[in-house]
């Protein structure tokens, strides 16, 4: 496995993880929409839905506020690097 595979791949998840929600969070947010009946709480989910397809659509994180990323690794005994792995992420 090269370094520049391993830059990629990182980079391509955490994109993904903050641009993109799994298709049941959406649809649940989605129902709660329909459901809801108090008006500020409706307006809320329909930014947050609008907030979901602008993430999606401008690759733009979903959440201004997104946080320190925490990377867990986890390395098979049959990969073998020739780069420090800390360097990578």
């Amino acid at each position: 496995m090269e370094y520049e595979d391993v830059v990629r791949t990182v980079v391509e998840l955490f994109k993904k993880a903050h641009t993109e929600l799994p298709d049941d969070v959406v649809e649940a947010l989605k129902k709660a929409y329909e459901r809801e009946e108090n008006e500020v709480a409706r307006s809320n989910l329909e930014a947050i839905l609008k907030n979901i397809e602008a993430s999606k659509s401008l690759k733009v994180p979903m959440c201004q506020d997104t946080g320190l990323p925490i990377v867990f690794v986890e390395i098979g005994r049959e990969i073998s690097l020739d780069f420090d792995l800390k360097r990578a992420m």
